[in-house]
């Protein structure tokens, strides 16, 4: 049987595999970003095949049917019998950069409310947080692509406005943190 992996990161990959009952050092196999290589060079026995694949299924290796499903990062994905195809990979590069860009925006959120409650914990007359304003912007000039810029704001408590006269208590509960 043959083993193919690939690496679906934009980084070199070092993949070290070594068979169960062999004595001899891990092999390094040396990936580069999008690229895929044979393990074991076609003679490794099923056993082999499954221990390799097992012991990296627990440092994340999947599939290439199993990137759609998965919701986190894949960093390796592999095939037993073929080639991983070249639109699994690029699946899993677009899949990497969706993944990624949520992780940067949850981050993005996460530093702007700490940095608030630093603030506030340091100046107590600013107050509790209240909202977090997000603020998205494209900008587009003629004869050029358009530039896409985010924001984030945190507001005090006491420097916040109700949305709806009349319901400051049911705002007030809603946006609090």
């Amino acid at each position: 049987m043959k083993l193919y992996v690939a690496n679906c990161t934009k980084q070199t990959h070092m993949f070290i595999y070594r068979l169960p009952e062999s004595k001899q050092m891990a092999a390094p196999i040396k990936l580069g970003p999008g690229e895929q290589k044979l393990i074991g060079a076609d003679k490794l026995s099923d056993s082999d095949i499954n221990a390799i694949i097992s012991h990296h299924r627990q440092y994340g290796m999947i599939t290439e049917k199993e990137v759609k499903a998965t919701p986190h990062y894949v960093g390796l994905c592999y095939s037993v019998g073929d080639p991983v195809s070249l639109d699994g990979i690029k699946m899993a590069f677009e899949h990497n950069d969706i993944v990624l860009n949520a992780i940067a925006k949850e981050n993005l959120k996460n530093s702007a409310v700490a940095s608030s409650v630093n603030e506030t914990t340091a100046n107590p007359r600013l107050g509790p947080l209240n909202r977090l304003s997000v603020e998205v912007v494209e900008q587009a000039r003629p004869g050029q692509d358009a530039k896409f810029a985010e924001g984030v704001e945190v507001v005090p408590r006491d420097s916040i406005t109700p949305r709806h006269k009349g319901k400051e208590d049911r705002s007030t509960l809603r946006l609090h943190r």
